[in-house]
């Protein structure tokens, strides 16, 4: 997994990925501009590698750790679901959140 700067992959990680075949990229709050520019860039980014798509994830854990705000849903720390209790609410999280 690489991470890198900016809001469109860049040719030292193209490059990267033709040479290694990486595993995939994790994106960051400096690599988020708009729900457009990051389903672009992830469609993008799936795309270098040559034997099978890139894994593409977010560095998203909700509460503090949010990498993707407004417009974004924006999700609740994980801790406090845990302190719910609740195990049918982190069951819908999960559902949710999850692929």
């Amino acid at each position: 997994m690489l991470g890198f700067d900016g809001f469109q992959v860049p040719p030292e990680l193209r490059s990267l990925a033709r040479e290694f075949d990486i595993g995939g990229i994790v994106l960051f709050k400096r690599n988020v501009e708009s729900p457009e520019q990051v389903a672009e860039l992830a469609f993008e980014s799936s795309r270098l590698c040559a034997s099978v798509p890139a894994w593409v994830a977010v560095d998203q854990e909700g509460g503090r750790v949010a990498r993707l705000r407004r417009p974004f849903t924006e999700w609740p720390p994980m801790a406090a679901l845990g302190r719910s209790g609740n195990e049918a609410l982190a069951a819908r999280f999960a559902k949710a959140m999850g692929p």
